[in-house]
């Protein structure tokens, strides 16, 4: 089944490359054309065998007999790699039409053949003996399935249509059934306080029976949630040391997920002496806790000491619960209580599957011979919840009775899993699947186990593989989430306790995917050296087992010249600086991964993959892209979530109207960056958008240019100027459409060394570097018009709210063009610009209008008097999140109080306003209005000249559950309806 996925891409690209055939043809007396002609003839033939319908019923034939047939199972897999091969060349062939119609369209046969068209006709040799091979390879397997009787089986033609429906999630319940008592003994024995009890209890069972199920509903018990205050879920792993075991259990108890706030940086907070030590010593001691350990396995045995000296470091009465398979830990292990966990009965096997299978549907409505077939398809899962569940999941809503009969009379149920221990009630649940979802869910199999996927990043890599179907109406990243919300659905993915909004695959199920995918799927964790991997590889996904320590690379010059097949490229959490030349020898590459790297600028070579679909650079130094970026209109996601946010970009990016992320935008001062005009166009952008540099505009009517207003996917927006003493300034950036330069910005560092190609390609350090040509008499002049020290102002980092206004009067230079005769301003003339700033700010804010659809919005360093009018639009129903920040000028609030859904609201730093009344809540206009109906919590900080809150009237503020007020120290009362609040 998961093959015809390849069969279907391959007939897609076939078609896609028969298109140029019939109008790009070189001339009868080229050189070229001989092989021409014998590329275009095999790749008709190779498109008239697969698509053969008895060719396409052998591979689902082959399929389903991988499981029992080893001959079946090689024919399977020759197959799948000369199908990926076949998939490489005609994918290459796609990439150099472009250049072949160059050559072609400007043959001259009067000439003597150019170096450049020598060039094309040993390509098209090469590609010309690839395909024959292919062809050849092709010919040989399909000659095989008389001999390995691979015909057609009886239930082929059913199979694409049996799971078309989705299945439905909001079953109640479902998941203790059978487990009742079970849960009561456990939960009794965390919440026994007798001196001989032990503080460890062990659940013990076989794999898929509930184990894990079991403990995570014990833990949500009300008592239990009570009794132990401080409660902490531990993936185990076979590759666990006692550094990562304690990280592991600091994060769980603290709830903080060190891999987000440390990845890429302060990695050594970690790495301090006792630091880990010191700091679990301090949580455990303050309340009783509970921590899980699920899936502890043998490897784990030798962190036991350690465990049970955190333990007894800890709070008096805390326990562990221990979730493994194997007896023989509990038998190493002293003072341990011992839970085994049974099969379900036959009764509590039934109503599981009955439950998933038919829903609330009474049976006694359902066919008799449905009910029937499903009773004893129960009693073959032997007690096994996940088997049940797995495949009471795959029969849900269905109703044809052939399909029923076929999954009881199966031969998959003849498994012998004494070898690979597949439960033949997954591999069934699997096969039964559509070919799209069989191939995502193998594709798992790459990471390893207990891996934690996030589902944006799983449905790129998904697109990069060429797994996801494309239809019209919609994209292919909005299919890619349907199938991941379907394969959850069926519990092929679990959502973690771990990670928020991540989800891990079950270890049955990636065992299973293993298999699927063979000797296809190459990995090794925290290589040193890289050289080794097979040339053939399809994935290069470095995996660090401690992420405290960047994986070490040794790259040579030519790495990626042996790599030409690889779809998709992830180095993150690397200490990889740069990237070689050669990558652009990797012509198929659709998924480019640099998280967390030191990665300061990419090389121009980027700009030749045409393939590629994502790019994501989180939390790297990059200081700009590459000029030609344009050039990649396949590119659909720029992740630069957390990266430096003025990274330089270049006239000619609102080419990639394909583009859907783009987390941080930066418009430049100069005519190459000056970009914000190209946002128009790139009206695919969804998710997260952050637009800095908005000083830098010449004109607030190019705001409006940006159209944000037609951006309706758009989920949050971050709109943000200048920071009064910020690195905005570090390239001599500034308000330009008031005809000045800021230079209220800290000195910029400029012991900055540029060698080879990064002098070259790292324009943003080249800029950084020219303004401080002339830095220190911007200084001195300014020094000179104000009467003040602006150099020793400029060192301070802390400014109060006093001198937040003196920053923006006195740290302006006039002189844009450095010209020393030029006379100096006044400080009126001063104030004179500073209004001038305020005014086009306020009506860039206007223009900077965002579609209605929008539901988090954060504006920073905004320099107007006023915010926009459009902040308090109640056509802005989906709005939920608003943070204000750093409005230094700022005097009067916008009528938030008129959004209707609007639940967390964040204003700091707003020194000018003085007064907060019946403006802030918005008018009644006499219909029974009332302000901020939804709103649960607001903060107010940095309030410095605030003194009054009126206007507030009973019924207001109606869901507001927490009031915080930082640094409000002229505010002299509050509204008697939010004083119980404080």
């Amino acid at each position: 089944m998961a093959s015809t996925t390849i069969l279907s891409s391959l007939s897609r690209l076939i078609q896609k490359v028969q298109i140029p055939f019939q109008t790009l043809k070189p001339q009868s007396s080229s050189s070229c054309y001989q092989q021409w002609s014998r590329i275009q003839e095999d790749v008709h033939k190779l498109k008239g065998m697969l698509m053969l319908p008895s060719f396409e019923a052998a591979v689902n034939r082959a399929e389903e007999r991988q499981w029992t047939d080893e001959l079946a199972r090689g024919w399977l897999m020759d197959f799948k790699d000369v199908a990926c091969d076949a998939e490489d060349v005609l994918q290459e062939l796609d990439y150099d039409l472009l250049m072949l119609h160059s050559v072609f369209t400007n043959y001259q046969p009067q000439t003597s053949s150019t170096s450049r068209e020598d060039e094309v006709c040993s390509l098209l040799t090469s590609l010309a003996c690839r395909t024959e091979k292919i062809r050849s390879r092709i010919d040989e397997l399909f000659e095989q399935v008389e001999g390995l009787q691979l015909k057609a089986s009886e239930i082929d033609g059913w199979l694409e249509s049996s799971m078309q429906s989705s299945c439905d999630k909001s079953v109640i319940g479902t998941e203790v059934i059978g487990r009742e008592e079970d849960k009561s003994n456990v939960v009794e024995l965390l919440l026994s306080e007798a001196p001989n009890d032990s503080s460890v209890i062990a659940i013990v069972g076989a794999g898929g029976i509930g184990k894990t199920t079991l403990a995570r509903v014990v833990c949500d018990e009300p008592r239990v949630r009570e009794h132990f205050p401080r409660r902490g879920w531990i993936r185990m792993s076979k590759d666990f040391d006692v550094l990562t075991l304690k990280r592991e259990v600091v994060k769980s108890i603290t709830l903080h997920d060190w891999r987000v706030e440390f990845s890429g940086k302060g990695h050594w907070i970690f790495q301090q002496p006792n630091y880990l030590e010191n700091c679990i010593k301090s949580e455990l001691r303050q309340e009783r806790f509970l921590i899980v350990l699920d899936d502890f396995c043998v490897e784990n045995l030798d962190l036991w000491e350690t465990i049970n000296l955190q333990l007894s470091q800890g709070h008096v009465g805390s326990k562990i619960l221990l979730v493994t398979r194997s007896e023989r830990i509990t038998s190493l292990v002293e003072k341990m209580h011992i839970y085994h966990v049974n099969n379900l009965s036959e009764d509590n096997s039934w109503q599981l599957f009955r439950s998933l299978a038919f829903g609330s549907h009474n049976t006694t409505s359902i066919e008799t011979s449905l009910v029937k077939f499903g009773k004893k398809i129960v009693q073959k899962c032997k007690g096994l919840p996940l088997s049940i569940k797995m495949l009471g999941l795959l029969l849900q809503s269905e109703t044809r009775e052939e399909i029923w009969k076929a999954i009881l009379n199966t031969k998959l149920w003849n498994i012998d899993n004494e070898e690979n221990d597949i439960s033949p009630a997954l591999v069934i649940s699997y096969y039964f699947l559509p070919a799209h979802l069989q191939s995502c869910i193998a594709y798992c199999s790459i990471f390893p186990k207990d891996f934690l996927y996030k589902k944006d990043q799983l449905v790129r890599l998904w697109m990069a593989q060429g797994f996801i179907d494309p239809r019209e109406e919609k994209v292919s990243e909005e299919i890619g989430c349907e199938y991941f919300d379907e394969l959850l659905k069926r519990s092929f993915f679990l959502e973690s306790h771990v990670g928020e909004q991540s989800f891990m695959v079950h270890h049955l199920i990636h065992d299973l995917a293993e298999y699927v995918l063979g000797n296809q799927c190459w990995k090794k964790n925290n290589m040193q050296n890289v050289s080794c991997i097979s040339k053939m590889a399809r994935h290069l996904s470095l995996i660090a087992q401690d992420t405290l320590t960047d994986v070490s690379l040794e790259f040579e010059y030519n790495f990626f010249q042996t790599l030409k097949c690889l779809r998709t490229l992830d180095l993150s959490d690397t200490d990889m600086e740069y990237l070689p030349d050669s990558i652009c020898n990797l012509k198929h590459l659709c998924f480019l991964g640099l998280n967390n790297t030191n990665v300061r600028w990419l090389p121009q070579e980027v700009c030749n993959l045409s393939n590629l679909q994502t790019l994501e650079l989180q939390n790297c130094p990059l200081t700009a892209l590459p000029k030609s970026i344009a050039n990649l209109t396949n590119l659909h996601h720029i992740d630069l979530l957390h990266a430096n946010e003025h990274i330089l970009m270049h006239r000619g990016i609102g080419k990639l109207t394909n583009l859907q992320t783009l987390s941080m935008f930066y418009t430049g001062k100069d005519s190459e960056h000056y970009v914000i005009k190209e946002l128009e166009n790139l009206t695919n952008l969804r998710g997260e958008l952050c637009i800095s540099g908005l000083h830098n505009l010449d004109d607030a009517i190019d705001a409006k240019a940006a159209g944000l207003i037609q951006k309706q996917h758009l989920e949050k927006l971050t709109l943000q100027w200048c920071y009064p003493n910020g690195a905005c300034c570090r390239r001599n950036l500034a308000p330009r459409s008031t005809g000045l330069r800021c230079i209220n910005c800290e000195k910029h560092n400029a012991n900055v060394i540029l060698q080879g190609e990064a002098a070259e390609e790292d324009e943003g350090l080249q800029q950084n570097l020219s303004s401080q040509q002339g830095f220190k008499q911007e200084i001195n002049c300014m020094e000179e018009a104000s009467g003040r020290s602006i150099s020793s102002e400029m060192a301070n980092q802390h400014h109060s709210s006093e001198d937040v206004d003196d920053m923006w009067n006195f740290k302006i230079d006039i002189d844009i063009d450095d010209v020393p005769d030029k006379p100096k301003r006044t400080r009126e003339d001063i104030i004179i610009c500073q209004r001038k700033i305020q005014e086009s700010q306020e009506m860039m804010l206007e223009n900077l209008r965002p579609h209605s659809n929008l539901r988090e919005l954060v504006i920073r360093y905004y320099y107007g008097s006023k915010l926009a009018s459009w902040m308090g639009d109640p056509v802005f129903s989906k709005l939920v999140s608003i943070g204000l920040y750093n409005c230094y000028k700022c005097e009067i609030l916008p009528p938030l109080g008129q959004l209707p859904l609007l639940r967390f609201l964040s204003i700091r730093y707003f020194p000018s306003v003085k007064h907060v009344g019946r403006e802030f809540c918005g008018s009644s206009n006499g219909s029974g209005f009332k302000a901020f109906p939804s709103l649960e919590r607001v903060e107010f900080d940095g309030m410095y000249e605030w003194e009054e809150w009126s206007g507030v009237e009973d019924g207001e503020f109606a869901n507001l559950s927490k009031l915080m007020l930082y640094d409000c120290m002229k505010l002299k009362s509050i509204p008697d309806q939010l004083k119980s609040l404080l």
